[in-house]
C-alpha cells in the first residue's frame, strides 16, 4: 500500500526540477503544488538541523552527500522529504503541510522581488543587475556593470565637466558601486545615490537616501562629503554607514574619523561611535557596543540581537519586498536573535523565527505576511 502511495505522489512531482530549486539553480515559481510542499519540508528540515532542533540523522546530511548521484539522490529525496513532511505535520506544529490534499491552499513566502536597479545618466535610464554590460567606454571614463555592481574607472582626460548620475536600488535588492576615485559604496534596499561620473572639483560630493555604506578612498586634497537630508558628513578616508530610512539620520563609524554636521551643530565621530540627527535638527552622539548590528547587511548577512519582531519585520520588508501586518499586537513585542547569511527567500527567515519563538505564527497572503501569536489556553 505504501509503495502505491509513493508512486502516486511521485507522478505529481518532477524530482529533477525540485532538485534544481533546492540547489538554487531554478526559481520556486516553476513548481506545482505538490512540489512546493516538498520544497517547504526540505527547507524546514535544513533550518531545524542548523538550529539544533532536528537531528542530522534525520536525513539532511545524507541528502547533501548524495546530491551528485542522480539515481540515488532521487530515492533518498523521496524518503527523506516524506519523512520531513511527516515530522512537520505531526510533531512540529509549525506548518500543517499536506501537499496531496485536493484543495490545499497553503502559501509560502518564496516570491522574489520584481523591482530593477536603475541608473539614470545623461537623460537615459539603464536597467542593471541582469548581466554584464558596458554603459560607457571612451577616454573620459569606462563604466561597466554586472549582476551585483557597477564600476566607474577614471579616464585619461582630467577636468572634464561631469553631470550627476543617479543609482536607484528598489525594495528587495542590494547593489554595490565603485566611484571613479576608487571609493566603494554598498546600497541597501530602497536606497539611492546621486554622484558625479568623475570628480573634478576641490571636493567629492554625493547625495544619499535610504541606507548606504561608504568605504572612502583617501585623498587629503579632496575631502569627501556625503549629504543626507539636512545632515552632511565630511571625511578624508574612512568607512561608515548612513541610514536615512526612518525619521532620523543615523551615521555609524567603522574606521577613520568623521565630521557630522546638521544645521548649526556638529560632532566628530571615532570608530565605534554613532550620531543621530532628528527631524528638528538636533544632533547627538553615543557609543555603540556592536557595530555589526548596523553594517552586517552590506556583507550579505542578517543579524539581530534581542530585537523586537516589529523592528525585524521592518528590515525584512525592505530586504525581501514583502509587507508585514501584525494581526496580534503582542507578537510585535516578541524579541529575537539571529545571525545568518541572507537566504534568497523570506520563507527561510520566517522558518528560523517560528522555530525560535514557538508561539509566533506566519500566514502568507500573496506579498503580505500576517503575524499572529498562539496564546496559552
Amino acid at each position: 500500500m505504501m509503495h502505491t502511495n509513493d508512486h502516486d505522489n511521485d507522478s505529481q512531482i518532477d524530482w529533477d526540477k525540485l532538485l534544481e530549486v533546492l540547489d538554487g539553480n531554478a526559481a520556486p515559481d516553476t513548481l506545482n503544488e505538490e512540489e512546493m510542499g516538498m520544497l517547504a519540508a526540505a527547507r524546514e528540515m535544513h533550518a531545524r538541523q542548523h538550529t539544533g532542533r532536528f537531528s542530522e540523522d534525520a536525513g539532511w546530511e545524507r541528502f547533501v552527500a548524495e546530491r551528485d548521484h542522480r539515481s540515488v539522490r532521487r530515492m533518498m529525496i523521496v524518503r527523506q522529504l516524506v519523512a520531513a513532511l511527516l515530522v512537520l505535520t505531526i510533531g512540529a506544529g509549525i506548518w500543517m503541510l499536506s501537499p496531496w490534499r485536493k484543495h490545499h491552499s497553503h502559501q509560502l513566502a518564496n516570491q522574489l522581488p520584481t523591482g530593477s536597479v536603475r541608473l539614470k545618466r545623461a537623460g537615459s535610464v539603464y536597467i542593471l543587475g541582469n548581466g554584464t554590460q558596458t554603459i560607457q567606454q571612451n577616454t573620459n571614463a569606462q563604466i561597466q556593470s554586472d549582476s551585483s555592481s557597477i564600476i566607474y574607472n577614471q579616464g585619461t582626460i582630467q577636468n572634464v565637466p561631469a553631470n550627476n548620475d543617479t543609482l536607484e536600488v528598489p525594495k528587495g535588492r542590494q547593489f554595490s558601486l565603485q566611484l571613479s576615485d576608487g571609493t566603494r559604496v554598498s546600497l541597501n534596499a530602497s536606497s539611492s545615490l546621486i554622484y558625479p561620473g568623475t570628480f573634478n572639483g576641490h571636493t567629492r560630493e554625493v547625495y544619499v537616501t535610504g541606507e548606504v555604506f561608504f568605504d572612502i578612498a583617501p585623498d587629503m586634497q579632496h575631502p569627501f562629503i556625503v549629504h543626507a537630508g539636512k545632515v552632511s558628513m565630511k571625511v578624508l578616508g574612512t568607512a561608515f554607514n548612513v541610514n536615512t530610512s526612518g525619521t532620523t539620520v543615523v551615521t555609524t563609524l567603522s574606521s577613520g574619523k568623521l565630521l557630522v554636521s546638521g544645521n548649526s551643530n556638529s560632532v566628530v565621530l571615532l570608530p565605534g561611535e554613532q550620531s543621530v540627527s532628528g527631524s528638528n535638527g538636533t544632533l547627538s552622539k553615543h557609543t555603540v557596543t556592536d557595530i555589526r548590528l548596523y553594517t552586517a547587511w552590506k556583507d550579505g548577512d542578517i543579524y539581530f540581537d534581542d530585537t523586537p519582531l516589529s523592528d525585524i519585520a521592518g528590515v525584512l520588508s525592505g530586504s525581501y519586498d514583502y509587507n508585514f501586518v501584525f494581526d496580534d499586537p503582542a507578537a510585535a513585542q516578541a524579541r529575537f536573535t539571529l545571525d545568518t547569511r541572507r537566504p534568497p527567500h523570506l520563507q527561510d527567515v520566517l522558518n528560523l523565527i517560528s522555530q525560535s519563538i514557538n508561539n509566533i505564527q506566519f500566514k502568507i497572503d500573496d506579498k503580505t505576511v500576517h503575524v499572529t501569536m498562539k496564546h496559552s489556553k
